[in-house]
């Protein structure tokens, strides 16, 4: 019975994943990423970041390039669960924040008006 339970918690869990969206990974021996950047990896960029995440995990790595033009610049790297985000959108977010803390520190009276989040104006800009 106790194995019935493994079973059916490992496939629910599966089914889970693949609902949102997460690459459920049967063959052990390679690994599959998911990376977004605002223009197409070359063909020397694939290879260098194949090679990167190759060491990181100690398999080979299918790489499968997503163009989304609201990271601004920089890409976001998707493994499984592990997510790898050195897009220029969100360092600029990060940015922002500070910056409102830092005012917000120095003037506790003042609140700075939010001019939004920057992939939203990116959206719109286009």
């Amino acid at each position: 019975m106790e194995r019935w339970r493994r079973k059916i918690a490992r496939e629910y869990g599966q089914l889970v994943k693949t609902r949102r969206g997460i690459t459920v990974q049967f063959d052990q021996s390679k690994a599959k990423a998911k990376v977004k950047t605002v223009v197409p990896l070359d063909d020397e960029a694939r290879e260098k970041l194949g090679r990167v995440l190759k060491e990181l995990t100690g398999k080979d790595v299918e790489l499968n390039n997503v163009i989304d033009p609201s990271i601004l610049g920089g890409m976001i790297v998707q493994m499984g669960d592990t997510i790898i985000d050195m897009s220029l959108a969100t360092r600029l977010n990060e940015l922002e924040e500070r910056i409102h803390a830092e005012i917000a520190r120095h003037f506790d009276n003042v609140k700075p008006e939010r001019s939004g989040n920057i992939r939203s104006f990116a959206r719109n800009a286009g």
